[in-house]
């Protein structure tokens, strides 16, 4: 009994070891459920993607429609940038992003914003990889906020993974969660 009990510790110990990090794949496709919870709480999807166009360079867009519960007000929440990626190591990386969003809804309201982030992206293992970001959000006609954003990705085959991502801005949470298709 004493064997079995060391040769499963054993294995239990050397499995993480032995376990690949996949690359870090910055030209992917998701799309999903998002939420908003702040003074008024929305609902909706999202679809989301970027795209290398270098080893160190990548671009980025994305594209969320929402309901904002109670009020019958349609968000729509549209970014695009670029970003730059350092390898630290084959698996753990720098970033750098700056982009463009606009916010708009079917009240004829519209707010461009600029943003800017920094953070590291990281594979945990063979099949998780996670992230975390600082950013400052600076909206025209309102003050600007710090941000922070933390997600993961759990990859059920190489190509294809569940993403999930959580921004805190001003006391308020920005949710998505949804499948990726990694190219």
């Amino acid at each position: 009994m004493k064997k079995l009990t060391l040769l499963a510790l054993a294995l239990s110990l050397a499995l993480p070891a032995a376990a690949q990090a996949q690359d870090i794949s910055y030209t992917y496709l998701e799309g999903g459920y998002t939420r908003i919870e702040s003074a008024a709480e929305a609902d909706g999807w999202a679809v989301n993607g970027s795209a290398a166009i270098s080893d160190d360079f990548h671009v980025f867009a994305g594209y969320s429609q929402s309901d904002i519960n109670g009020f019958g007000v349609d968000l729509d929440i549209f970014n695009v940038g670029i970003g730059y990626n350092h390898a630290f190591t084959n698996t753990v990386h720098g970033l750098a992003r700056f982009g463009y969003e606009n916010l708009d809804t079917n009240l004829g309201g519209s707010i461009d914003a600029w943003f800017t982030e920094v953070g590291v992206r990281a594979a945990l293992g063979s099949h998780v990889e996670g992230w975390a970001l600082a950013g400052y959000e600076d909206p025209e006609d309102f003050s600007g906020d710090f941000y922070a954003k933390i997600g993961t990705l759990i990859n059920i085959t190489p190509r294809v993974g569940l993403s999930a991502e959580v921004k805190l801005i001003d006391g308020d949470q920005q949710y998505f969660v949804g499948p990726r298709i990694s190219f």
